[in-house]
């Protein structure tokens, strides 16, 4: 538990605790059609662990975890596009609008943060946040997500098994990546 110090220094900073509610996939990567995902909510047990095959969509969860939070996903160093992470069967048919929903809560605030995509050509994705049922514009959603999950950690609070190699990378003194870490 933390102690009445620590978290008044939490507040102090602007950071707060997420707790993730649901998450709502539709034709991204192999997720073909709508598909939710619901998280324990216990706040003192919730870890949540994927086990499952190669190729079977642990990593694109992840990946739709990553788009909705901050528009981009990043795979062995190559920024994907919407071509890349449309699911294939849902082109074939013609449905080809993408959307990622997270349900969370931070702090006392419940949110509901969504980006979706239905063409190629956009450059963008539409972001659409409410907190706490009233709507945000795209800017102060922006900075409350930075706020909870600022950008900068993604790589470190999403983690991804598979990825290992990038990680032992950091942990290397004489690696290139180390040292822009450090510096």
């Amino acid at each position: 538990r933390m102690s009445c110090i620590e978290e008044s220094a939490r507040r102090l900073r602007g950071q707060t605790d997420m707790l993730l509610k649901n998450l709502i996939i539709n034709n991204f990567m192999p997720y073909y059609g709508e598909n939710t995902i619901v998280f324990p909510t216990d706040r003192q047990s919730n870890v949540v662990l994927v086990f499952g095959e190669n190729t079977k969509g642990k990593t694109s969860i992840l990946n739709a975890l990553r788009w909705v939070l901050y528009g981009e996903i990043e795979q062995r160093g190559k920024i994907l596009t919407y071509s890349d992470f449309l699911n294939k069967k849902a082109k074939r048919e013609g449905d080809e609008t993408v959307f990622i929903e997270l349900n969370f809560e931070a702090g006392e605030d419940s949110y509901m943060l969504r980006r979706t995509q239905g063409d190629e050509d956009v450059t963008a994705a539409i972001l659409t946040m409410e907190k706490n049922g009233k709507p945000m514009d795209r800017a102060a959603a922006g900075r409350e997500i930075e706020r909870i999950a600022p950008s900068g950690t993604k790589r470190f609070f999403l983690f991804d098994g598979e990825l290992l190699s990038e990680y032992q990378e950091l942990m290397e003194p004489n690696s290139s990546t180390a040292k822009k870490i450090k510096r």
